[in-house]
């Protein structure tokens, strides 16, 4: 009785091990398709990888996901409330405060002053 019960242990921790050896192949081979997959993106879609930081940088401070789609979009957005700053280690509270995420490679400045 006791050698069967062990046997079955064996057994079970085999038939785990396998299991547990399979899912992580399995994990392993979506983290290669999906990084195949942002490679292309990226490829394809030149801001693809500064939209995602833009993002990133978002829920950092503290957007929430209607907000940060709206700033990634590039469209501007009025928010008060509390945003925290990385630099600083703390939460700032903001009144009507404007945001907009630009690119400054297509920024140009004007040549004439403008009166």
């Amino acid at each position: 009785m006791q050698a069967d019960h062990s046997r079955e242990i064996r057994e079970m921790q085999q038939r785990h091990g396998r299991e547990i050896a399979d899912k992580d192949t399995r994990h392993k081979q979506e983290i290669s398709f999906l990084k195949t997959v942002i490679a292309r993106a990226a490829a394809w879609f030149p801001y693809f990888r500064e939209m995602l930081r833009i993002e990133n940088l978002c829920r950092l401070v503290g957007f929430d996901e209607r907000q940060t789609a709206t700033l990634v979009k590039g469209k501007p957005l009025e928010y008060a409330g509390e945003l925290y700053s990385e630099e600083h280690g703390r939460k700032f509270t903001t009144e009507k405060a404007g945001f907009q995420a630009v690119s400054y490679t297509h920024l140009t400045l004007p040549t004439k002053r403008i009166v």
